[in-house]
């Protein structure tokens, strides 16, 4: 149950629409940081926010201030002349926190201005014994996990396409409390992820600890990706046994300039949520949106994402050139589906600010 609630959390953190930060005074790379999943027995973990002072005068951050005593900000003290980048440094002590976390810390700048920043992951406790360090029954074995959550995943382009990422690993680790050997004959996993055995043999009583890598360049897309591993085991009555996995493939983008940021490519969704308000079960209806590229440069379109198979989008073109207009077709099938029904479409692009937006669909199917 643990494992569906952490999943709804990460899907919907997935689907958020990054913060707007146009018109204000300072401008964060990434406001919002998904460590994935975090061991409670190795301590402390931290990340970097780093940002950019936007206006024509110095800025001091004024306080930082945490909604939890498990999260700890450092930032940078001095004055931020125009143009300067400063630093906040968030730390986060997973100690007796097991499970999903999402922390927000609060920014105050010398002009009284207000930013919040977010951590998110999920916790996996450290156990006084092997059942708490293997809670997760998954046929005859016992995992440390049922679900191996790596978070945000950065990739990087070359000619509209991934090229290659940063490779991002987590660990598992897999108790067999039978009295007899069971070994793994094969392990089935898609192409983007690598498992670093096979295949191997567990004693009665003994213990694994496997590394997982996710590869998203072999797969050659973006957005909230879900998949199995498969172990096949020696067992006559247990031989299949799955794990999830899941992550956020994001597009990597570098920390620009204010000039830099000003010649982006931008896109702007022209009315970015429709309601098909009162329709049959049987009814087919669709409506049609607007993407503007309200940029200096060429703005690309990576990749058109619904989150449900009753829901079709179509672009009419991928490549906008400055103030050029596209045009998004949304076609809604309800099916057996019935009540109020909330879907969305998610636009992948090479706006370096907002890399991805959401469209939200709304019908009540009577």
């Amino acid at each position: 149950m643990r494992y569906f609630l952490f999943l709804l959390i990460f899907i919907l953190s997935f689907s958020e629409k990054l913060i707007g930060q146009e018109n204000r005074s300072l401008f964060f790379d990434q406001p919002i940081f998904h460590f994935g999943t975090v061991s409670e027995e190795n301590g402390a973990v931290n990340n970097d926010f780093y940002f950019t002072n936007e206006t024509q005068d110095s800025i001091q951050i004024k306080a930082v201030k945490s909604s939890c005593g498990c999260t700890t900000p450092n930032w940078t003290k001095e004055k931020i002349g125009p143009g300067e980048e400063g630093l906040i440094t968030v730390e986060f002590n997973p100690k007796d926190r097991p499970g999903g976390f999402n922390k927000a810390v609060t920014v105050i700048t010398s002009g009284d201005e207000v930013y919040t920043l977010n951590i998110r992951g999920y916790v996996d406790a450290a156990g006084k014994s092997k059942e708490d360090d293997y809670p997760y029954d998954i046929g005859l074995l016992k995992f440390s996990t049922r679900a191996v959550n790596f978070g945000t995943v950065k990739t990087y382009f070359d000619n509209d396409s991934i090229a290659s990422t940063l490779k991002k690993t987590e660990f598992i680790r897999i108790l067999n409390p039978n009295d007899q050997d069971i070994e793994v004959l094969e392990t089935i996993a898609p192409d983007y992820l690598k498992v670093s055995q096979d295949t191997f043999l567990l004693k009665s009583d003994s213990t694994i600890r496997l590394a997982i890598d996710i590869l998203p360049q072999f797969q050659k897309t973006l957005g909230y990706q879900s998949g199995n591993i498969s172990f096949k085991t020696s067992h006559p009555k247990d031989s299949i046994i799955e794990l999830y996995t899941f992550a956020s493939i994001e597009e990597y983008f570098p920390r620009l300039t204010p000039r830099e940021r000003s010649l982006a490519p931008k896109l702007f969704i022209k009315k970015p949520a429709f309601d098909f308000k009162d329709i049959k079960e049987q009814d087919t209806v669709s409506t049609k949106m607007k993407l503007v590229n309200s940029g200096q440069s060429p703005l690309t379109i990576r990749k058109i994402m619904s989150n449900c198979s009753c829901l079709k989008a179509t672009l009419d073109k991928s490549k906008l050139e400055p103030k050029e207009e596209a045009e998004l077709s949304v076609i809604f099938e309800p099916g057996n589906r019935k009540g109020i029904q909330h879907k969305s479409v998610t636009v992948f692009s090479n706006d370096p600010l907002n890399p991805s937006q959401l469209i939200t669909i709304r019908a009540t199917v009577r």
